[in-house]
């Protein structure tokens, strides 16, 4: 083997240094905030930055060999894998677990550069394809349970509305007390679906969740709702809650009140145990 020069000698040392500098947290050589690093060779570094005013982290490759003529052929083994990792890029805003997703790249990418191009692009073509799959049934779950919740409000509405409709004859008249209330849980359910609508991104479910069970997950919402509403009534009638609000206040007060229930999640609970406390 013959002697190394000075020239590659202070080489090797500078791809040292380059190398040692990636680091959670540090500048990478183009000024970007590091945030992970998955993998680090001798001569490579796999790592996500995350750029000032960027929501989401990006995946960075960075290569520098000892040897000028790259006799590894690391550089060119990288590049021909290239477009599938700007495949991976592209798709990449879709999947649930952004770091598990560049985790399994940077597999892909490493068996590349070690010579196995055929092997990395199957690893990419299955990663690309499952996201893909998982967040079309993501999709196909918030579609299912807010559709759900849709066809529950609907119904409960159209109840209300024919209640109203009906508020002169003899059986209402008799039946206000808890005809009222629920139509008080019925504003309550629309004030979820208000809840619900602006909530629906953060939904997760597990794959492969029956639909059935996605659609009693939209029950059970709405039940909690409805339920709210009729609690939230009740602690406005008594004074307990919404000062604005009194026991000669409009039914569209009430309704108000319910509504203002059912979109919070922890207004009456946290209501609820406050009284508990006092008492």
């Amino acid at each position: 083997m013959a002697e190394l020069t000075e020239e590659e000698k202070k080489h090797i040392e500078k791809v040292d240094q380059n190398i040692a500098s990636f680091k959670v947290q540090n500048r990478d050589l183009d000024g970007d905030v590091i945030t992970n690093i998955f993998a680090k060779g001798d001569e490579y570094v796999i790592y996500s930055i995350k750029r000032d005013g960027d929501e989401n982290d990006t995946l960075r490759f960075y290569i520098e060999t000892y040897d000028k003529s790259d006799p590894e052929k690391l550089t060119e083994n990288f590049s021909m894998i290239r477009e599938n990792l700007v495949d991976f890029r592209s798709i990449l805003h879709m999947s649930k677990d952004r770091k598990d997703a560049m985790q399994r790249a940077t597999h892909a990418i490493v068996t590349a550069i070690k010579g196995n191009i055929e092997e990395s692009k199957q690893i990419f073509n299955t990663i690309i394809t499952s996201i893909k799959e998982d967040y079309h049934e993501r999709h196909i779950f918030k579609g299912i349970y807010l559709g759900s919740y849709i066809l529950i409000t609907s119904i409960l509405a159209l109840f209300g509305f024919i209640i109203y409709f009906f508020r002169a004859t003899t059986f209402v008249s008799y039946n206000i007390e808890g005809l009222t209330l629920l139509i008080i849980g019925v504003s309550g359910v629309v004030g979820g679906f208000i809840s619900v609508s602006t909530k629906l991104e953060l939904l997760n479910f597990e794959p492969h969740t029956p639909k059935w069970q996605i659609g009693l997950h939209s029950f059970e919402r709405a039940s909690y709702s409805f339920v709210l509403g009729i609690i939230g009534y009740l602690l406005v009638k008594n004074g307990l809650l919404f000062g604005f609000l009194n026991e000669n206040s409009s039914m569209y007060g009430y309704l108000l009140a319910g509504a203002m229930a059912g979109v919070s999640e922890r207004l009456i609970p946290d209501k609820l145990v406050e009284l508990e406390t006092k008492s």
